[in-house]
């Protein structure tokens, strides 16, 4: 639904909408992740700011799930992204200067935090730190255009898509 920016009470009322669906996407991929053996899941968001849980030197955002695979020594990096699906043209190009302008880089900027400080993260969650690798990956609610983009320097994944080929 689009509204004109200066209809307040609609747009809190949407904007209050779409938080729930996002956290109730985030809580499918969860659920759906706990059941892998080989993933250690955190049961919350992770949130990477100054004078948090890791006092990072700026706020770099929260990661929506950290998930640590012990025997591969990964620590993935989700961004769980409730998105509907692009129809028409103006969609698909607000997708592409929304992800390469804002969330790609901001993921980026997160993933590069995160394996500078890899030991300390480690150490919060109380895995033997022996050379653990980051990965960051997007899971969208549905197949995201931007995914066959060959800019995206992310791994982009629909939940589906996931479930399918058992990635993970």
């Amino acid at each position: 639904l689009k509204v004109e920016n200066n209809k307040k009470a609609i747009n809190k009322l949407l904007a209050k909408r779409n938080n729930i669906k996002g956290k109730e996407f985030r809580e499918e991929v969860f659920d759906w992740l706990t059941k892998s053996p080989n993933l250690k899941v955190i049961p919350y968001e992770v949130k990477i700011k100054e004078n948090g849980m890791f006092n990072a030197d700026r706020n770099y955002g929260d990661v929506d799930i950290m998930a640590f695979d012990i025997k591969n020594k990964i620590l993935y990096s989700i961004e769980c992204k409730n998105t509907k699906q692009a129809k028409i043209m103006y969609d698909f190009q607000n997708d592409l200067k929304n992800y390469f302008e804002k969330q790609i880089p901001k993921h980026l900027n997160r993933e590069k935090w995160l394996k500078k400080n890899i030991n300390d993260v480690l150490q919060v969650f109380k895995i033997e730190r022996n050379n653990f690798k980051v990965k960051s990956v997007i899971i969208s609610s549905y197949q995201l255009p931007i995914k066959f983009m060959e800019k995206t320097k992310i791994p982009i994944y629909s939940l589906n898509e996931i479930k399918m080929n058992s990635i993970f």
